[in-house]
């Protein structure tokens, strides 16, 4: 028969042994998606918290306060790259300049109250509410998920009871008793138990919730890559067809906006300076579009020299303002060294229309745009409609 002793040894095996089959797991998923970085930060941060476990569990190295100081720098490494990897998934800025001095100070209590004024209660309030503060932290810095995904809703809320949990597990099951205590009977605790156990339990929601994350973040990356012109690099007609449709579907309050613009002289461009040269005029003008529209906006690729604009609670006049600020914006861009001028055609959406009816509105005034002289916008608004030009009826 096994001891206490042993059978709580073999408890804390746990959660090493957890934390090493996520590592792998995240690890070969990197391999495999290298493109997202935060898959490896996670899996390293999963082997600094396992290293950090058994260097406590297996007494190495043997020296006391090297093993104190040494796994509480692996703990908070683990924990520092959770974060980062939290927000990097996320696109946020790296936490750094918030997370590294508290990690610091983390460090440095744990040798001072080890070396200086040995207090194993102290440490165990050191690293309980520093590791509470970092994951509260970083749960403010994630931010409450604004797109709702059911998998960053999980992982902000994981961090942040993740954090929450350093406070009360360690007022709960701590006494004035543990600052006397050596190794052996520490391990014996309640503390180091319950600790053992929210690790067990922490470990497996993260490693679970980050595993279904990148599962989703492959799905979105796959369909967006089916969405998008590998040219341009904007949406292509499928991607626009799907975003600008859901898009007029919920325009209830406020009309959408549509521009279509059409690249002049396409054909002489190609002719005179070549084909290659046609494609980098192409990208320019597709990224000098997606640089000026706003956060909502889908810029597409509809075929050829062709683009699409949509845009979300804008009416009339306000595309076709902005649809000019394009189109001056192009003219003075000259990519490649050469002037390029486009021709533009607004229209916006009307209650309970189709997007095929509201595409061939836009097209119209393209059509008078490109009939009317070429570099110009034209919509069906008669205080913006170029002078000179006679209005064409849509159909």
């Amino acid at each position: 028969m096994t001891s206490p002793l042993r059978e709580i040894q073999l408890f804390s095996l746990l959660s090493p042994t957890i934390a090493l089959i996520f590592a792998m797991a995240l690890f070969i998923a990197w391999r495999q998606l290298r493109q997202h970085r935060y898959i490896l930060i996670l899996s390293l941060s999963f082997t600094a918290f396992a290293a950090g476990a058994l260097s406590q569990i297996l007494a190495i190295p043997r020296d006391i306060g090297l093993n104190t100081v040494s796994s509480a720098l692996l703990y908070t490494t683990a924990a520092l790259g959770i974060i980062e990897a939290c927000l990097a998934r996320l696109k946020r800025r790296p936490g750094l300049i918030f997370t590294v001095p508290i990690a610091c100070v983390i460090i440095a209590l744990i040798a001072y109250f080890f070396y200086v004024d040995r207090n194993l209660l102290i440490r165990v309030y050191v690293l309980n509410f520093g590791y509470g503060v970092l994951f509260f932290g970083a749960a403010l810095l994630m931010g409450i998920p604004r797109r709702q995904r059911t998998t960053d809703v999980i992982l902000f809320t994981a961090i942040l009871v993740f954090g929450i949990q350093f406070f009360l597990r360690t007022l709960m099951t701590t006494d004035s008793s543990i600052a006397g205590l050596d190794a052996r009977s520490f391990s014996a605790t309640m503390f180091w138990i319950a600790l053992n156990f929210s690790l067990i339990l922490f470990g497996v929601i993260l490693g679970l919730t980050f595993l279904t994350a990148i599962v989703g973040d492959v799905i979105r990356s796959l369909n967006a890559a089916s969405e998008t012109d590998p040219l341009t690099g904007a949406v292509n007609r499928r991607g626009f067809d799907r975003l600008a449709a859901a898009m007029q579907r919920d325009a209830r309050q406020r009309p959408m906006g549509l521009i279509l613009c059409d690249i002049d002289r396409f054909k002489q461009i190609n002719d005179t300076h070549g084909h290659p040269f046609g494609d980098t005029v192409l990208t320019s003008f597709s990224e000098l579009l997606r640089q000026n529209v706003h956060e909502g906006d889908v810029v597409a690729r509809l075929g050829g020299e062709e683009f699409a604009i949509a845009r979300p609670h804008c009416d009339l006049p306000a595309a076709h303002a902005f649809a000019d600020h394009l189109r001056r914006a192009i003219e003075a861009a000259k990519p490649g060294g050469i002037l390029v001028t486009a021709s533009f055609g607004v229209a916006q959406s009307e209650p309970d229309e189709d997007l095929g009816t509201l595409l061939e509105r836009a097209d119209t005034w393209l059509y008078a745009a490109k009939r009317g002289g070429r570099n110009r916008t034209v919509s069906g608004h008669p205080e913006v409609a170029p002078a000179g030009l006679e209005p064409v009826d849509a159909p």
